[in-house]
């Protein structure tokens, strides 16, 4: 037997995107700039601001499976809030 539970539970009023921007696009990105969202795991598009810039540069985790990608790039986490009303369309 399990503590685990069968499902998490989570406040998603206000539900945040991470993002990896390009190290050499950084620049570009701007704290409460307005920012799209695009994703596979949903249709259309988000809407939210950039809330939080990293300061870390790392390893991209993120790969859109196509040939030839540069697959060593380096990327800084930027975080998203989307606006209420798509993170409304997000919950299950």
């Amino acid at each position: 037997m399990s503590d685990s539970g069968i499902f998490d539970l989570a406040q998603t009023e206000q539900m945040v995107a991470v993002a990896e921007v390009y190290q050499s696009d950084i620049s570009k990105v701007k704290t409460g700039q307005k920012a799209v969202v695009k994703g596979q795991g949903f249709n259309g598009e988000l809407q939210g601001t950039v809330s939080l810039i990293g300061l870390q540069v790392n390893r991209q985790n993120v790969f859109s499976n196509q040939p030839g990608q540069n697959l060593d790039k380096r990327v800084i986490e930027v975080k998203i809030r989307l606006t209420p009303e798509d993170s409304k369309k997000l919950q299950v």
